[in-house]
């Protein structure tokens, strides 16, 4: 199966990184000589799980080649935590498929703990309620629904985990979920079984059984396996817990994943009609994020009933799990009855179950490492690849159909990438399904990472980006800006010394704004520039300039940092369009091409450039274009001498 994924997956690079992550260690050296890309190996199970090569030779921001990785000592085991909401209302097909992926997740190296989320489309969250016969019927049927599709696969290879989790009554405090059996769950996982947990709980001092939210459970394990965990056990005084077995489920297992299957899909984008999110930095965007949904959410509220969704809902959250992130439901232990609010279930709308699965994104990656993600998916999307699978086998130049949690696994990314404009942007289809409207097909997939923090000097929220006369809008000097570690990531990313003096000469009382990602491991410089046969004073005639684009090689080609810094700069700063040069042996250009509305070799120039604005006519009788090419070929390099020019 690894010589499978070998052969399928995206690059050598993506193949490298795979197999020094999830292999075991005794394969990585016979795997490491064999990575070969596209050796059209067949693999009946896996082959169609993976991208052709129109996409996987899609370019990558690398300025130079890259280090090998080095291999990584791993001694954990890799788990992935997927919530399934709304089970029942699936077809057998549907799971079916999800448990066929499930397995084949465990086989490349990803267990799964399945948690299962009875919440149908368009109702409130569950609170810790008593379990009646109907309820207790319907947790037995779906957790056999799955626990079935899985084994079907490949043997008894899962188990139904129901008396796991407990629940610690305390009337000062709430409730709280927490692993009641950590023990138990170890030795399941460390015997490659792959747990299923019903949304039922236990308190720890009088053990009643209750329907718990999934959200809960998987906080719950988040904190277990994160090595945060309370120790408390059922029937247990939690003072007597101090002796407890600690942190077993974090020292032998490491969270990589969490998957959210629901039948609403992704994180939907307003910006346009029927968009989603691809790409979440929740570090950077969760609020923006999170207040557009909300206020989507209040605008729905309000035309029914008037309600305060925020209040509503209970929505307000902090911003870390250590400041009390997740929004608890006050239980008292003596009765534990709902407390849900009584409203029109017609008027939820179906924002709340995205700000909902936001949420628990977000307080989720914020308890695990940076190298860990998120997918949000829709039931439907994981399966049709498989199910499209007998449809493709016999038609000739068929594009195979991706499996987007397969992908997901081998590429650790977004199923596109976020900085390519939509319009460039498709959806593998099978036959069956294609017509006329394929161009317009939206993938409702979001994937997202806690990430970096992405600053804007100046914010252009507070102060637009507009060509000012003798008013520079920013220094490079500015206490704002580190220059010692920008001109750093500079020179790193373009493998040159920056003539420091001459360049700050150049950009003099021009920039229009700075970019920094994280601890500069990328950023930008824009500037405002004025073409030689124009008056300086005519900001009407000022172009947009994209002087530097930098990103540290080590985070070159993965990691979306390109991709941050990208966006900000054509969706926030210069929304109406920027142009940049690059030379035309750079090997970044592919990149810049696609996500460019217009490229132009300029003759008897060693310059290539490419712009955003849209209606750009390439006709030397348009001011716009003349101006854009003026200022490409005037601009002179600032780099230190005798260095050969990759770029600007």
């Amino acid at each position: 199966i690894f010589f499978s994924v070998l052969n399928s997956s995206a690059t050598k690079r993506e193949a490298k990184s795979y197999i020094q992550r999830f292999a075991p260690p005794s394969l990585r050296h016979n795997l490491n000589c064999v990575v070969k890309k596209h050796k059209g190996i067949f693999n009946a199970n896996l082959e169609i799980l993976y991208e052709p090569a129109a996409i996987s030779d899609s370019p990558k921001f690398i300025q130079k080649p890259t280090q090998p990785v080095d291999a990584v000592k791993e001694t954990q085991q890799h788990l992935a935590v997927i919530k399934i909401r709304g089970i029942q209302n699936l077809s057998n097909k549907v799971v079916d498929g999800i448990g066929r992926t499930i397995y084949q997740l465990s086989r490349l190296g990803l267990t799964s703990i399945v948690v299962l989320d009875f919440n149908s489309e368009n109702t409130p969250l569950s609170d810790f309620t008593m379990r009646n016969a109907t309820r207790i019927k319907l947790e037995t049927k779906q957790s056999n629904r799955i626990l079935n599709a899985i084994n079907q696969s490949g043997g008894n290879v899962a188990r139904i985990l129901e008396n796991i989790i407990g629940i610690k009554e305390d009337s000062n405090y709430g409730t709280e979920t927490f692993i009641a059996l950590p023990e138990l769950l170890a030795i399941q996982l460390r015997r490659g079984i792959i747990p299923v947990i019903p949304p039922v709980g236990y308190t720890n001092l009088t053990i009643k059984s209750l329907s718990v939210p999934a959200n809960e459970i998987i906080l719950a394990l988040t904190r277990e396996l994160a090595g945060i965990s309370s120790n408390l056990k059922l029937n247990e005084n939690p003072k007597d817990s101090l002796n407890s077995c600690q942190h077993i489920l974090s020292t032998e297992n490491l969270l990589d994943r969490l998957i959210i299957l629901d039948p609403l899909g992704g994180i939907p984008t307003f910006h346009h009609p029927h968009g989603y999110h691809i790409y979440l930095n929740m570090v950077d965007e969760y609020d923006e994020v999170r207040q557009v949904l909300l206020q989507n959410l209040s605008d729905k509220s309000e035309s029914k009933n008037s309600l305060n969704s925020s209040k509503l809902f209970g929505i307000d959250d902090a911003m870390l799990p250590s400041q009390n992130s997740e929004t608890r439901l006050e239980v008292s232990p003596t009765h534990m009855k709902s407390n849900k609010k009584q409203i029109d279930l017609e008027s939820t709308p179906e924002n709340f179950h995205h700000i909902e699965n936001l949420k628990l994104t977000r307080n989720v990656l914020s308890m695990l490492p940076s190298s860990s993600s998120a997918l949000l998916i829709s039931p439907e999307e994981v399966v049709r690849s498989v199910d499209d699978a007998s449809h493709q086998s016999n038609l000739v130049g068929t594009r195979r159909q991706k499996n987007p949690l397969i992908h997901n696994l081998l590429t650790d990314k977004s199923l596109f990438s976020p900085s390519l404009p939509s319009y460039r942007r498709r959806k593998q289809v099978s036959p069956n399904e294609y017509d006329s409207k394929f161009d317009n097909v939206v993938i409702p997939i979001t994937f997202a990472k806690h990430g970096i923090p992405v600053c804007i000097f100046p914010d252009p929220k507070i102060r637009p980006w507009i060509p000012n006369i003798g008013i520079p809008n920013i220094s490079l000097t500015n206490s704002d800006i580190n220059l010692s570690l920008l001109v750093n990531l500079i020179n790193d990313s373009f493998g040159r010394t920056l003539d420091v003096p001459a360049y700050l000469a150049r950009i003099e009382n021009r920039i229009a704004g700075v970019i920094v990602a994280g601890n500069y491991e990328g950023g930008a410089i824009l500037t405002w520039e004025t073409p030689p046969e124009i008056d300086s004073s005519n900001t009407s005639c000022m172009v947009p300039y994209l002087d530097k684009f930098a990103v540290l090689r080590r985070s070159q080609g993965t990691g979306g940092v390109a991709d941050l810094i990208f966006n900000c700069i054509v969706r926030k700063c210069f929304p109406n369009g920027v142009v940049w040069r690059s030379r035309k042996n750079n090997p970044v250009n592919k990149w810049y091409f696609e996500r460019s509305r217009g490229t132009w070799k300029l003759p008897d120039s060693d310059w290539t450039m490419f712009w955003t604005t849209p209606n750009v006519i390439l006709h030397q009788n348009r001011p716009l274009l003349l101006n854009y090419e003026s200022v490409c070929r005037t601009i002179q390099p600032t780099w230190k001498e005798n260095q050969n020019d990759i770029n600007p």
